[in-house]
């Protein structure tokens, strides 16, 4: 089943056209790499993805289980199963971790707040985050590496049919790129949930191999393939790929 289906996407931020003409499925249970240098458009294809302020689709749509969610607000996205893991995560004062947290699992995996807790547990445990992170505001004075695995169990909390994660291998240490991978695979393998890992290192691929791959260049998907295509791009890098 193909959760994830954006079809001829074009996108303008502020009057300048960033994505041209992309189109990729994500299926249930599998995941997806999409790869390119700095600047290839890569975030853009999330944030628009997600339904956020200043993304303007001039062409295109954006299918969640064949159901059309160009126009939906972000709101009703993640009710019907988007979540996103984010680089830049705004940072929500005097809201608590763990407060957060626990609403979002009670909402979304539809469980008592006893429940909740001991999921938020298993889900900081999975990514190597101390409990001690669900006393303090959510993103305000995390690190950067801290960031990213908060933001792994707020997707994870969300129970999503589709997660968007945005360079999520991005300045984390080794331990902490093997929490996130573990996450990764939870979701593919106990939630079904289709991923996309969007990033422009290969060093995540060694934790969990793509099943698809796919190259992006000035907004524009340059190549589509397997594994095998990530190693090509660390042996001859994206200039290869150009046209």
């Amino acid at each position: 089943m193909t959760w994830l289906r954006i079809e001829g996407l074009e996108v303008e931020v502020n009057q300048l056209k960033i994505l041209h003409g992309v189109t990729l499925s994500i299926d249930a249970g599998k995941v997806v790499y999409l790869m390119g240098p700095n600047g290839a458009g890569k975030s853009t294809l999330i944030y628009t993805s997600i339904g956020w302020e200043g993304y303007k689709v001039t062409r295109g749509k954006i299918l969640l289980d064949d159901t059309d969610v160009t126009s939906w607000p972000p709101e009703r996205r993640a009710k019907a199963g988007l979540a996103a893991a984010l680089q830049s995560p705004p940072q929500l004062e005097g809201v608590r971790v763990g407060l957060l947290l626990t609403k979002l699992v009670e909402r979304y995996w539809r469980v008592s707040s006893i429940e909740a807790i001991k999921l938020m547990n298993k889900f900081l445990s999975l990514v190597g985050l101390p409990g001690r992170v669900l006393e303090r505001e959510f993103h305000v004075g995390f690190s950067g590496g801290e960031r990213k695995k908060l933001e792994m169990v707020k997707v994870l909390a969300m129970k999503p049919r589709v997660a968007l994660l945005d360079e999520p291998d991005s300045g984390v240490d080794v331990d902490s790129l093997k929490g996130i991978g573990e996450a990764i695979k939870m979701m593919r393998d106990e939630l079904g949930t289709a991923v996309l890992v969007v990033t422009h290192m290969a060093r995540l691929s060694k934790i969990v191999p793509p099943d698809q791959t796919y190259v992006m260049l000035g907004g524009r998907i340059v190549a589509s393939g397997g594994p095998e295509l990530v190693r090509e791009i660390e042996e001859k890098g994206y200039s290869a790929f150009k046209r």
